[in-house]
């Protein structure tokens, strides 16, 4: 089970208030050139930046099916056709703006970018619950990670109903439909990995 938060890179700045602003004011587009989705899948992709809040985000050259939140920097949809396409991604504050290309690939190769985040299994092994991976899905972003191209949080083990061991219960460890059931520290595992906090 992953929950996703997101990526990116800055390699020009054009600055205006210059003389006004500090260094760390300035926007700055952070993380990987590259990222890939499967076709038919959900894409999600959070555009890493950093520099003083608020911004406006823009992206050049998006797959049709793919739509930017301009507050947010959160890219969004579901692209059906396998292709590679250079995205013009830029962020703009009071300081001035970044521009960065994204080459986003549609197709059948995974992790075209190197998975940055946190896994469950190091920490907590199988002691992990719903509160610790909210605690650091938040983390993530409250320590602006996320705006360094962190984007993952994955629940290694521990998640699932165990038919053996001190969190064996009476339930089967599958549903009817022969899927895995989580134990009852993950009450409502679909809510859990649905991101609803990327800004």
């Amino acid at each position: 089970m992953v929950a996703s938060v997101a990526l990116c890179v800055s390699v020009r700045v054009s600055i205006a208030q210059s003389d006004r602003c500090t260094a760390d004011e300035y926007p700055r587009i952070n993380g990987a050139s590259i990222y890939g989705a499967r076709p038919n899948h959900p894409f999600l992709f959070r555009i890493p930046s950093t520099g003083a809040r608020p911004m406006t985000f823009s992206a050049v050259g998006l797959p049709t099916a793919l739509k930017l939140d301009t507050k947010t920097g959160i890219i969004t949809g579901t692209a059906n056709i396998p292709s590679s396409y250079i995205v013009r991604l830029r962020v703009t504050n009071a300081a001035g703006s970044a521009t960065r290309n994204l080459q986003v690939v549609i197709g059948d190769k995974i992790a075209l970018t190197p998975p940055m985040g946190w896994s469950s299994w190091n920490y907590l092994q199988t002691d992990v619950s719903d509160k610790d991976v909210r605690a650091q899905a938040d983390a993530l972003v409250s320590l602006a990670l996320a705006d360094h191209g962190y984007s993952y949080i994955n629940i290694d083990d521990g998640w699932e109903e165990q038919p053996v061991g001190p969190r064996h219960t009476t339930n089967s460890p599958r549903n009817p439909d022969g899927n895995l059931r989580p134990n009852d520290r993950f009450p409502d595992l679909k809510a859990l990995t649905t991101v609803t906090r990327m800004d």
